[in-house]
């Protein structure tokens, strides 16, 4: 079987079984992903936690479903990632309050991030606007709309309900525009299509 054509679930099983072939088109079907998820959250460290991120998930035993469901493997991949990712904060966490990701943002907690070079203004001032939202939210919008990713397959990666999912991408968005009013980038377009555009671009980071 071409290895590019098998599945994600099928290449994890048969990384954890020793294939160190499907480990590495796993590793780079996911990588570039990986760096978008972190890229936006974090101004230092993002290949360490990439690669924690994969090891994570070679080291574990996950039943996987097809994509779209609550349990696909990039539902599984993200859940690991936003682990890593509060665990990356943990610093944070004996200098100040503990990390709320549903109330914290991503400035709050390290504002070099805001210092991330984007090649467009355009750009800068939508991560500069998604990094204002609490962690969450930022996740829950990037991973709809940068992944594809189902109600069901968020819910897992945030620990929430399908139904809460809905409502919380709903005061995102309207979040997001309120912020991005703030410095006129709403005019550009709607929510919807300042995100779709940024999809993309968000690899050059």
């Amino acid at each position: 079987m071409i290895e590019t054509r098998r599945s994600d679930a099928e290449l994890l099983h048969a990384w954890q079984a020793g294939d160190a072939t499907a480990a590495r088109v796993l590793v780079a079907r996911y990588t570039p992903r990986l760096y978008e998820f972190f890229g936006t959250k974090v101004s230092h460290g993002a290949e360490e936690l990439v690669q924690q991120t994969f090891a994570d998930c070679a080291a574990a035993r996950e039943k996987i479903e097809a994509d779209g469901g609550k349990r696909s493997f990039r539902a599984f991949l993200f859940t690991v990632a936003r682990r890593r990712l509060i665990n990356h904060y943990r610093a944070w966490e004996r200098k100040s309050a503990k990390l709320d990701p549903l109330a914290h943002s991503v400035a709050d907690v390290d504002p070099g991030v805001s210092e991330v070079v984007a090649r467009r203004e355009e750009e800068r001032r939508l991560r500069r606007a998604l990094r204002r939202l609490p962690v969450d939210a930022q996740v829950a919008l990037e991973l709809h709309y940068w992944e594809g990713m189902t109600v069901a397959e968020i819910a897992r990666v945030v620990d929430a309900a399908e139904g809460t999912i809905k409502a919380r991408l709903s005061r995102a968005r309207a979040r997001l525009r309120e912020i991005l009013a703030e410095g006129k980038l709403a005019d550009e377009g709607s929510v919807d299509e300042l995100m779709s555009a940024d999809r993309g671009a968000q690899l050059q980071l």
